[in-house]
């Protein structure tokens, strides 16, 4: 009775000597193969993700003209005011369900955009934990840099990016926090090293070290092994009340659909198109 591997056969009645043997010239047949297979697989990658075809790869040290010259065709679908929703968060909740539907990794990304007291623009990408009537929702601690700006000025914006389906949305309003019960139950709703993450972390405060931070961790974690962890006063919801949203899909040449929503009063939106 024998066991029959790529060329060779070992069999049972073998001693361990002449099996390890045998082990041996198999594993430098086999590492020899995949160094010539390899070999051959670097030389199709290296044509495959050729300069014509993919320059942000091909050097990884790149020219102003590389940079210049990069550009994705857009030939997908097409949008048309006749065919969007009357609300734009209709249309966002059409066009979330499809990017989810596609795959999209971490559709409910999106950049958020404030302004500081003296007018200095930042921004940074946020998690969307939710969308309805009144707006987009998303949690953060009140005390870091963007709670702080947002405290002084409310006016932001929000654009999510799906390049895997050639769309943009941006989105622009005031934001307020929401309710103390409606941060509470989301918070309880996280998972709990994330809470205590959110207690631990002087969020956008300058720390020593992660050392400290990961102390403080693993002592909260301790505490509350066994209870609820509270939430934060600090920590909170926010609704981003939408003012101006605009839907953009990728098109060809150039000739993009820009699809712009419009507060016309409480009740209604005007719809716009504008140029690409």
């Amino acid at each position: 009775m024998g066991i029959r591997a790529i060329g060779f056969e070992l069999s049972l009645s073998q001693n361990v000597q002449e099996i390890m043997a045998d082990c041996s010239r198999f594993t430098t047949k086999y590492i020899g193969e995949m160094v010539d297979y390899s070999a051959h697989l670097l030389s199709l990658h290296r044509k495959t993700l050729s300069q014509n075809y993919c320059p942000y790869y091909y050097r990884m040290s790149v020219k102003k003209e590389v940079v210049e010259s990069l550009r994705q065709e857009y030939s997908s679908v097409s949008l048309s005011e006749k065919d969007v929703a009357k609300d734009p968060v209709k249309q966002f909740g059409k066009w979330f369900k499809e990017a989810m539907d596609a795959g999209v990794n971490e559709a409910n990304a999106m950049t958020l955009a404030t302004t500081s007291i003296d007018r200095k623009p930042s921004a940074r990408i946020v998690l969307m934990k939710g969308y309805e009537e009144r707006g987009f929702i998303f949690y953060s601690n009140y005390l870091s840099a963007k709670g702080k700006e947002m405290a002084k000025n409310p006016v932001v914006a929000l654009v999510f990016f799906w390049p895997e389906l050639e769309r943009q949305i941006r989105i622009e309003g005031t934001v307020e926090k929401l309710t103390k019960e409606e941060s509470e139950k989301y918070f309880h709703s996280r998972p709990k090293g994330s809470q205590i993450g959110a207690v631990v972390s002087p969020q956008s405060q300058v720390i020593e070290g992660r050392a400290g931070l990961e102390k403080s961790w693993e002592e909260n974690e301790t505490r509350y092994a066994n209870r609820d962890v509270p939430k934060p006063a600090y920590w909170g919801g926010y609704v981003v009340r939408p003012q101006v949203v605009e839907f953009w899909q990728g098109r060809p040449s150039r000739l993009h659909d820009r699809i712009v929503y419009k507060k016309a009063d409480k009740q209604s939106w005007k719809i716009v198109r504008l140029a690409p």
